[in-house]
């Protein structure tokens, strides 16, 4: 973990891969048509671990800043194709989820929507959503991202603690 001793230091986002527990298959989250970092996504690996394990730990274009509340970015806009949209629509439907990773740790994906006085964390986030009643899919195209941090007297700035996610389609 990172201390951040500027109360306004920039944090960047990373992501690791698509995974869906419901066919078992990585890929890489560049495969598909996500908005991608100024001069294409570079390798962010950190550690010996990451490699050893299979991750794919990539830059993102999204920097969030250390205790800055900042709300309605937008990262970059696109009208896909008819072989993109499809491409998205079968990740939804084969359950797939998003890793991002901040300052080490992964995002907790929560989802607001079972019971307002709980909340439900899953590692990760889905790609989206689909209704079997309609047949219509959703591409998650906006997130609500929260940091957690901690300050103490023991050391300088803050440390990230906690990294949560709510995908949402607008």
């Amino acid at each position: 973990m990172c201390s951040f001793e500027s109360p306004s230091a920039q944090i960047p986002v990373k992501v690791d891969r698509l995974s869906s527990a419901k066919t078992h298959v990585g890929f890489d989250f560049y495969k598909y048509a996500f908005c991608q970092p100024e001069g294409g996504p570079k390798n962010a690996a950190e550690n010996l671990g990451e490699h050893l394990a299979g991750s794919r730990v990539k830059s993102t274009p999204y920097l969030l800043q250390m205790q800055v509340n900042s709300t309605c970015n937008v990262l970059c806009s696109k009208t896909l194709s008819t072989k993109e949209k499809d491409a998205f629509i079968s990740l939804i439907d084969k359950e797939y989820f998003v890793h991002w990773i901040v300052d080490n740790l992964p995002a907790a994906g929560t989802d607001l929507t079972v019971d307002p006085g709980m909340k439900l964390y899953s590692q990760g986030f889905p790609v989206g959503e689909s209704f079997v009643d309609t047949g219509d899919a959703f591409l998650f195209n906006h997130h609500r991202m929260t940091v957690w941090y901690h300050e103490s007297k023991d050391f300088e700035g803050a440390r990230v603690v906690g990294f949560d996610v709510h995908p949402m389609s607008i």
